[in-house]
């Protein structure tokens, strides 16, 4: 990017973080900022760091993706993950100041391959496995800060919390309140089904300490805030798409393998291909009409 005006570089930082949760919204995405600040302030560090690194390289970036805050949701997220499975100090610093390049390279290079609104949250889940493949070993698990009193209902408050790899239910809260005042279909959408996928994991036998810790419906939630006001004009596609992410969660789960937001990007997948598949359908009608 050539010259760009302070209010474009604002705009890009807060849509980059409420992109973490699959929309562009600045209100949001000050209150993820301001949320980490307050209550995991040596979290915000990190992923400040993240999203630093990740601006260095914005001379290469295309303008509409930087304001739309596609170009740093991924180094956040991995900010986000570092410090999760790191801790506050130099290994995460140092995961961070590795990752977070190879992460905007991949991007870059997705893009230019004509992959541009597809690839998700990939370049993320693919530097964090790199991340445990360099650890040589099992990472630690990820802070569990649960509240006193911790139930299933909790922890659809504290999934809000889990898309950005922390347990604290006051995180979650805040993203709620500010989704149901700024986007309040998406959020009550990314409510019930963060709920119904936590009840539904229970039926099937499956622990509830991950539905009380919240790890059960993050990924629900930001597919949710991705499909947005479309969930009422396409609710077929959105329940498809939740149940296939949903599934390859539990796969995960079966196989022990921590799935960080690919089930989300399952979901994104699945939607977007029955939503070209209906475009393709509308064009053809169209042109068979006389």
């Amino acid at each position: 990017m050539k010259r760009v005006s302070l209010r474009l570089w604002r705009t890009g930082v807060s849509h980059g973080l409420s992109q973490a949760y699959g929309a562009a919204n600045a209100w949001l995405g000050l209150a993820v900022a301001v949320a980490l600040l307050v209550l995991q302030p040596s979290m915000f560090v990190a992923c400040a760091y993240a999203v630093a690194l990740a601006l260095l390289f914005a001379r290469q970036f295309d303008p509409f993706r930087f304001e739309q805050g596609l170009y740093l949701f991924n180094p956040f997220l991995f900010g986000c993950f570092a410090f999760a499975a790191f801790g506050p100090g130099v290994r995460s610093l140092g995961a961070i100041s590795i990752g977070v390049p190879a992460i905007v390279v991949l991007s870059l290079r997705l893009d230019a391959a004509g992959w541009r609104g597809s690839y998700f949250t990939v370049p993320y889940i693919a530097a964090a496995y790199m991340a445990v493949a360099i650890a040589k070993g099992r990472l630690p698990s990820f802070p569990m800060l649960e509240h006193d009193g911790a139930n299933v209902l909790s922890g659809v408050v504290t999934s809000f919390a889990q898309v950005l790899l922390s347990a604290d239910f006051r995180i979650g809260l805040v993203v709620l309140l500010t989704g149901l005042a700024v986007m309040t279909l998406s959020t009550v959408a990314a409510f019930a089904a963060s709920a119904l996928l936590s009840l539904g994991w229970l039926a099937i036998g499956l622990p509830l300490s991950a539905a009380e810790a919240g790890l059960v419906g993050y990924n629900a939630v930001i597919f949710s805030f991705f499909v947005g006001r479309e969930v009422l004009t396409r609710l077929p596609w959105y329940i498809i798409s939740l149940i296939g992410g949903s599934a390859t969660h539990v796969a995960f789960h079966v196989v022990d393998v921590a799935a960080y937001t690919f089930p989300f990007v399952v979901s994104g997948w699945i939607y977007v291909a029955l939503r070209a598949r209906a475009r393709k359908a509308a064009v053809r009608l169209t042109r068979t009409r006389p």
